[in-house]
């Protein structure tokens, strides 16, 4: 997740960040998407023209410009460019659960829905293969998708903490 975010902010604008902050900002801290937004808004109307992103050098806004302005107003509201970077982060994300999943099918020779570690080192995958021991929850020697689900779950939760 982290890296589709970090993908989404590097593509998204160039040198101007414009992910929200996980946690609402208090009254006294903006977030830096409304910090970035409210800069490049010059005439303080609300929205972004063309002309506005161009000049902020918002690159993936210029360029999909008439598909985020869904009103078709001529100017990119923040929603508009909050929902659109969902979309996009979402989209990538959904890309890259895709290629995962390509790889560790391709990986699993026999076809048995499980990889072994021999199998894994046919693939690039190096977190599968460093953390094999810790995935293979029922130590048989083989990891399987749902394994490899619980895994990264735990880690998650304990990142959170």
């Amino acid at each position: 997740m982290k890296k589709a975010l970090g993908l989404m902010m590097l593509l998204a604008v160039s040198g101007t960040a414009w992910a929200e902050e996980a946690a609402a900002p208090s009254a006294e801290q903006v977030s830096p998407f409304e910090r970035d937004f409210r800069k490049a808004d010059a005439n303080s109307d609300g929205s972004l023209s063309r002309a506005e992103a161009e000049q902020a050098k918002a690159q993936l806004l210029v360029a999909n410009f008439d598909k985020i302005d869904g009103d078709k107003s001529t100017g990119l509201s923040r929603d508009e460019i909050k929902g659109f970077l969902q979309s996009a982060v979402q989209a990538a994300m959904r890309a890259q659960q895709e290629e995962f999943i390509k790889r560790l099918n391709k990986a699993d020779k026999n076809k048995d829905g499980a990889l072994t570690q021999k199998e894994l080192k046919a693939v690039e995958l190096p977190g599968l293969s460093k953390n094999f021991e810790a995935i293979d929850a029922n130590k048989d020697k083989k990891i399987t998708m749902q394994e490899i689900n619980e895994f990264a779950r735990s880690q998650q939760q304990a990142a959170a903490k």
